[in-house]
């Protein structure tokens, strides 16, 4: 008795289970598409904090703290460039070459 109840209860929910699990795809697509010029601009920080530790540029605009050294703009720059790899990874799996996400 209680399999039977089952059935229409997953047959009512199945199409809110698609439509979230499609909207979690489409939000991490959005996402991904703001990472690679925030991985862009967080390398061009480390840059200019490297440059500006060894005196080629001017001062950084963060004098002092945790973002003051270049290693911190680094490893944030890193970590931001395998999230997006992640993201374009996971958005385009099973999808054929070439053809553009939905």
């Amino acid at each position: 008795m209680g399999q039977a109840k089952a059935a229409p209860i997953t047959g009512r929910l199945q199409p809110a289970i698609d439509w979230t699990g499609h909207a979690s795809v489409e939000l991490l697509q959005f996402a991904g598409v703001f990472m690679k010029p925030l991985t862009l601009t967080l390398s061009v920080l480390a840059i200019w904090r490297l440059g500006a530790d060894l005196g080629w540029t001017g001062d950084f605009f963060v004098g002092s703290g945790i973002f003051s050294h270049f290693q911190v703009w680094v490893a944030l720059a890193v970590m931001s460039h395998l999230a997006s790899s992640s993201v374009d990874r996971f958005t385009t799996r099973g999808k054929a070459p070439g053809r553009t996400a939905r």
